[in-house]
């Protein structure tokens, strides 16, 4: 395996410091439908699996772990009807190689399965 090792990228008029870019991007991200049979994946990077722990909440598992729990996990869901959301989603580190998103709907008040939900992760790599 080779290294680049360069202290800038260009595109000929705007130039960035390669380490905002390496600790600028996600290191993981998923998109997947909360609400069907299996939670199918839509797209992904740097996630094995998705468990299903209970209504409104899940288990995503990373194919490559953090290098501690203090990464940061942001999240955001939706429905394919005009129904809107009346509650919160949120996300936590579970552990180095795995986070918890879950979607609670406050006036119901209940946790529930959205149609569409996405994550993604910021932080270093193990």
């Amino acid at each position: 395996m080779s290294n680049l090792v360069v202290s800038n990228i260009s595109d000929g008029t705007t130039s960035v410091g390669t380490g905002y870019v390496v600790n600028g991007s996600a290191k993981a991200w998923v998109n997947f439908n909360a609400n069907a049979a299996g939670n199918p994946i839509g797209d992904s990077l740097n996630v094995s699996s998705l468990l299903d722990a209970t209504t409104g909440q899940f288990l995503v598992n990373l194919s490559s772990s953090f290098a501690n729990t203090s990464y940061s996990v942001t999240s955001g869901q939706g429905y394919l009807i005009n129904n809107f959301a009346t509650g919160y989603d949120s996300v936590a580190p579970y552990n180095a190689s795995a986070y918890i998103f879950s979607k609670y709907d406050v006036t119901v008040p209940t946790f529930e399965d959205p149609h569409y939900a996405q994550t993604h992760c910021m932080g270093d790599l193990a």
